[in-house]
């Protein structure tokens, strides 16, 4: 047996073996995971991706340029994993190269407006001018993020997008079915991490910038919620930097939204890019916000 399998089983039984060992402590994190996901994410995402994916049905009728944009604002609107779904589907319909298509995953994905100001800036910040700005810097760092890579990675041909009926509809009824798909995936997944985040971050007793890292790598909205517990200053920061990152929570989701033939490469070097950026505009900002 090759290291790399075996490693993987001996990890998944034993995170096993403990979920057995610890039935409520089971029981309760998905509690939680699921009320957060009834009470915030539904409510911000699920109305949302319904126009996005109709608003990115009528954009890819848009010539050239337009779309990559309509693209990223409909990422901004509902929230990940909604944009890396579209391309794909346009990838898929032959619409796009497997280039472009990865580029524009790169870029797509974003907590959703609504989830920004509402619930990091209103419910964690206390400030709901706060979660503008968060939404503001997020807006403008991906846009920056497109200029670089699609000038990068793309000709100028590659760049000019029209992809037209490859998107495979903007239909209210289809919109709805797959927006409720998508978000019962996220939801799904948050639950999941959710239950796996409570049993990791004890391992960081109570440092509580250890448990937010650790939280934050894995499930971003609940390390938000432990922003709380923060001096303003620093729970500002944190909240733009986790947004920046969004964990591996938001990324499973994005890969299973773009497909097993996209590689995430593109994704991740933007994400990184994205969290060193938040941060850094987060220190610079925080005046504006606290």
């Amino acid at each position: 047996m090759k290291t790399g399998p075996a490693l993987k089983l001996a990890l998944t039984a034993a995170a096993f073996a403990a979920m057995l060992a610890f039935p409520d402590t089971v029981s309760d994190s998905a509690r939680d995971g699921l009320a957060f996901c009834a009470e915030v994410l539904v409510p911000s995402l699920f109305v949302y991706m319904v126009m996005s994916d109709m608003l990115a049905g009528a954009a890819a009728f848009f010539p050239r340029a337009a779309f990559p944009y309509a693209v990223m604002i409909s990422g901004l609107i509902c929230g990940s994993p909604s944009g890396a779904d579209s391309v794909r589907r346009i990838y898929e319909n032959g619409g796009i190269s497997k280039k472009q298509a990865e580029c524009l995953v790169a870029v797509s994905g974003s907590a959703s407006a609504s989830f920004i100001v509402g619930f990091a800036g209103g419910a964690v910040l206390g400030s709901v001018r706060a979660g503008v700005i968060i939404l503001i810097l997020k807006a403008a760092i991906s846009f920056a993020a497109w200029a670089v890579i699609s000038h990068t990675a793309l000709g100028a041909e590659e760049r000019k997008f029209s992809v037209g009926a490859c998107y495979g509809g903007a239909g209210l009824a289809g919109a709805v079915k797959r927006a409720a798909q998508t978000v019962t995936n996220i939801c799904a997944c948050v639950v999941f991490f959710t239950v796996v985040a409570d049993f990791v971050t004890p391992l960081c007793a109570n440092n509580v910038y250890a448990r937010l890292a650790l939280r934050g790598a894995l499930e971003f909205s609940g390390a938000l919620g432990e922003c709380r517990a923060l001096p303003a200053g620093a729970r500002y920061v944190a909240a733009c930097a986790l947004i920046g990152w969004q964990g591996a929570c938001v990324h499973l989701q994005v890969s299973v939204a773009s497909g097993e033939k996209l590689s995430l490469g593109p994704y991740f070097a933007v994400k990184v890019a994205e969290t060193c950026a938040m941060t850094a505009l987060g220190l610079l900002t925080k005046w504006l916000a606290v």
